[in-house]
């Protein structure tokens, strides 16, 4: 039995690099883990087992919860930030659940720290149901909370945040000003902090452009995210590393996982750009394809792109190309892990896809059968969201009405009281 205890709380141990500084540490909370899905600490690193094996991760931490080896606060974050990560509906809106009620716990209340900790988890799940107006209401919390504090570098990465959700809402031109605003704060070199910063606000405009179907112009971003990576590598003595967000004096193999992951992050979105820019000039059509195929290539040998976070970042990429088996491949182990969980626009864009192969190797029957249920899918998921927004509107409209009443009561109290004297 003692081995069993010493084993799980290794895991535990392995597993509480989730419990970092944030915008309110200072620069002696070394907080090691960035954003989720934007640093080589996603699913394959941070959370080993639940890479490979959600269920069984949550076994483990339910395992060491009850043997004491980890508070009930914190076995409540890790649970919120493996939920966070899976691709079923129903599991991030129970993290988003854990968290609104861990910001009300008392070890939370004071300390600034863990506010950002767990904003950053609203704000990724957010993103990633996607939910705008949470994203845009939390992602707006951590920025005041960062100002606050006086951590400008984190409040501007949080800026590229809002910026990004701005475009999503229609706001256009203001959402991408914001992003540019972001981009112009950050672009200093000198600071291992605020490159990671910098490459966080680039890759969410980049985001924002290919939502956008703006491809050309996220070209000379990806560029701009290698060139300072480079920079980073040349003049490693002139990066202050005093920051609490990265720190990688005591293990330099970090570092080099770091640089993997955002060089490759780079390459997918070059390879994406120049594979989908739909009117490249004129004479340029081959030479765009075949700087998509070397990024492509570029993004496949590195570490990072074995990952199924990257296969699944680059599949559009593999279509556009032509690479459907390669595609197709990512999306079967899609389906296998969203389970039943298949009324989510993840899915139909998977059944869009699907026709999309089937047709262009001449299976006509086939890509008919995944167009139809792709169009029927599209329909029961738009319905469901106005169904959902429509509650949520309702939950709100109830809840004010609720509050009008309280304050009426108590302004009649008041006035009763007033009058009895």
């Amino acid at each position: 039995m003692p081995n069993m205890k010493q084993f799980l709380s290794f895991i535990v141990v392995s597993m509480a690099l989730l419990s970092f500084g944030g915008c309110g540490g200072g620069n002696k909370s070394v907080r090691q883990v960035p954003h989720l899905g934007n640093t080589p600490y996603q699913e394959d690193t941070i959370l080993v087992t639940y890479a490979n094996n959600p269920e069984r991760a949550l076994r483990l931490l339910d395992s060491a919860s009850l043997l004491g080896n980890i508070s009930d606060y914190r076995s409540q974050f890790i649970r919120a930030k493996i939920y966070s990560k899976s691709l079923a509906e129903q599991r991030l809106d129970s993290a988003i659940i854990i968290c609104t009620t861990l910001l009300t716990h008392d070890s939370v209340r004071n300390a600034p720290t863990e506010q950002e900790n767990i904003l950053d988890l609203l704000i990724a799940t957010s993103r990633a149901k996607p939910d705008y107006e949470q994203y845009m209401h939390w992602a707006t919390k951590k920025a005041e909370l960062c100002h606050q504090q006086g951590q400008e570098t984190e409040r501007w990465r949080t800026e590229a945040d809002i910026g990004l959700v701005m475009t999503h809402l229609g706001q256009e031109n203001e959402g991408l000003a914001k992003l540019d605003e972001a981009i112009s704060h950050l672009d200093v070199p000198g600071s291992i902090d605020r490159m990671d910063a910098f490459i966080v606000a680039v890759k969410r405009k980049i985001n924002a452009l290919n939502d956008l179907r703006r491809y050309e112009e996220a070209i000379p971003l990806g560029q701009r995210i290698l060139d300072r990576l480079d920079h980073f590598e040349s003049h490693i003595k002139d990066y202050a590393e005093d920051s609490y967000r990265l720190s990688w004096k005591d293990n330099p193999s970090v570092r080099d996982r770091y640089l993997d992951f955002s060089r490759a992050q780079a390459w997918g979105f070059m390879a994406i750009a120049y594979s989908h820019t739909q009117n490249p000039p004129k004479g340029e059509e081959d030479r765009y394809i075949s700087l998509a195929k070397k990024y492509l290539a570029l993004f496949d040998n590195s570490n990072y792109g074995k990952t199924f976070a990257a296969r699944r970042m680059i599949s559009p990429a593999q279509m556009a190309l032509g690479m459907y088996d390669e595609a197709l491949a990512t999306y079967d182990e899609l389906e296998h892990r969203m389970g039943s969980d298949t009324l989510n626009e993840n899915y139909a864009i998977i059944l869009r896809s699907r026709a999309i192969a089937a047709r262009e190797k001449g299976n006509f029957a086939e890509a008919l059968g995944y167009q139809t249920r792709y169009a029927d899918l599209s329909k029961a998921v738009s319905d469901s969201l106005h169904r959902s927004e429509a509650h949520n509107y309702a939950a709100r409209y109830h809840a004010q009405e609720q509050q009008l009443e309280i304050q009426e009561k108590q302004a009649e109290a008041e006035r009763s009281h007033i009058i009895r004297r």
